[in-house]
């Protein structure tokens, strides 16, 4: 009989009740022989300092149901949605899953799978295109753009919720890099993504508790028990902020990844403001939403090269941060990293670069955060 393995893609920013749901629930209904999880590190997808860091989140899994913890590594996190879930999925393939798990505001597979359809269709794409040069954001051209493919309120609804956006991209992904992996929709029990407010069953999203850390309030009832050791998030933004303003003083020209469509100069213009969000909310505009700018000043800051935007291509960077017993045992004779020093000593030089673009990354995370991880990049975490 066939093993069937599971594989989930985490951001856990931080870990919380509806993370734990979300594991316990996937299992429950795939009932597998091991559980994988790939992590985005100590930044997010959408380019925000995450509160507690890599090898924390590492921990917290193995602690929480997870048998091997796979790095997703910035240069592919700091990206598209589209590249987040095929660079995501691609590593989870290498190792071989059955089953993807993830969570959607919109639990019903054929609407979504009607949604994908869409996205992948020419016509949207060329009126994507349209919406973007007109100026808009990639996500209001991409809602306009499926208003011109259909008029069911409740796609049109669903489509810009965050949860079901990458859902439609695993579903892309999957379908381009191995469709005989099945996926498996979690209903989303706490309130949205993006939400700021707190329910009242122990249950609030990511950006809500983010919030009340920022504030510094009690988020003991949200999350599992486990002694967290939170960032102090302000100061950490406003860090980064110096960074930047010292990368943008120093530089003669400004050429990395995501710096296009005059971006450099929108953040030069407000680069002098009196703290971080006050300069993200000046640089912001219907062309630059957020996420885009936080991106960008990442990749400014780390010098991340050009060849990194909009990339298309994936490299098999199967890095393992953590495992347990059972995962070591599945992890024999599968070609994985778990040896940081031996990569660095290696003659692979395209995924020596990602490694080291990594190690920047954690190196940038420490600075800013005042914490020390860095050394447990050279460690392989293991869980007897």
């Amino acid at each position: 009989m066939n093993k069937k393995i599971l594989g989930l893609i985490l951001e856990i920013n931080p870990f919380h009740n509806g993370h734990k749901y979300f594991i316990d629930k996937a299992k429950e209904i795939v009932n597998p022989d091991l559980t994988i999880a790939i992590i985005t590190t100590s930044f997010s997808m959408r380019a925000d300092i995450s509160v507690i860091d890599k090898f924390e989140k590492a921990k917290l899994l193995l602690e929480n149901g997870i048998d091997l913890v796979l790095e997703l590594p910035f240069v592919y996190a700091n990206n598209s949605a589209s590249f987040f879930a095929s660079s995501s999925i691609s590593i989870l393939n290498n190792m071989h899953i059955t089953h993807l798990a993830f969570g959607a505001e919109l639990d019903d597979l054929a609407k979504l799978e009607q949604l994908e359809k869409i996205q992948s269709s020419e016509n949207f794409k060329l009126n994507l295109k349209k919406y973007l040069d007109k100026g808009n954001s990639y996500p209001t051209s991409s809602l306009k753009a499926l208003m011109e493919e259909t008029t069911s309120k409740e796609l049109i609804n669903n489509y810009p919720l965050s949860n079901n956006t990458l859902a439609i991209n695993y579903l892309q992904a999957i379908k381009k890099i191995n469709d005989k992996i099945k996926p498996v929709i979690i209903k989303r029990i706490d309130n949205d993504y993006n939400s700021k407010e707190a329910i009242k069953n122990h249950l609030a999203s990511a950006t809500s508790l983010r919030e009340m850390i920022r504030l510094k309030q009690d988020i003991s009832s949200f999350i599992p028990a486990y002694q967290y050791d939170f960032i102090d998030i302000d100061n950490a933004y406003d860090n980064l902020y110096r960074l930047l303003k010292y990368q943008m003083l120093m530089k003669k020209e400004i050429n990395n990844a995501n710096v296009k469509e005059g971006i450099e100069n929108r953040l030069n213009s407000f680069i002098d403001e009196n703290n971080f969000d006050d300069f993200i909310k000046n640089v912001q505009t219907k062309r630059y939403s957020i996420s885009r700018i936080k991106r960008t000043i990442l990749d400014i800051v780390l010098d991340i090269d050009k060849k990194y935007e909009d990339i298309d291509t994936y490299l098999p960077y199967n890095r393992v941060l953590a495992s347990n017993s059972l995962g070591l045992k599945y992890l024999k004779g599968k070609d994985i990293i778990n040896n940081t020093k031996k990569l660095l000593e290696s003659d692979n030089k395209e995924l020596k670069e990602i490694l080291e673009y990594e190690l920047k990354t954690t190196k940038l995370y420490d600075l800013i955060t005042n914490k020390n991880t860095f050394k447990n990049e050279f460690i392989f975490m293991v869980k007897k």
